[in-house]
């Protein structure tokens, strides 16, 4: 684990790591909800906008990656790759370069 970062209401925690993997947990019981995988190097650094809409990632080789999270009305309405985040804006991640 390289770095970590949590959302307002302490509900998800976000984690970075050295398999290149973005994590997202529920810290109610634990559970892992997604692992994010798009970065081809150790994630080192990420932080939540205060809008909590994106989550920005750092790789140790340079590279940023943005992940969206747009409101969804409901779950079936998720695509692929996708994640309800509850109170982090009720939306789905999705990759943005």
């Amino acid at each position: 684990l390289y770095s970590a970062c949590l959302s307002s209401d302490g509900r998800r925690l976000f984690t970075g790591s050295h398999d290149n993997t973005v994590r997202i947990w529920d810290t109610q019981d634990g559970s892992e909800l997604l692992a994010l995988r798009s970065h081809t190097s150790s994630v080192i650094q990420m932080a939540l906008t205060t809008s909590h809409e994106r989550l920005l990632t750092l790789g140790w080789d340079g590279a940023i990656r943005r992940w969206d999270a747009p409101a969804v009305s409901t779950p079936a309405s998720r695509g692929p790759g996708s994640l309800n985040l509850g109170q982090l804006n009720g939306g789905g991640l999705n990759r943005r370069r």
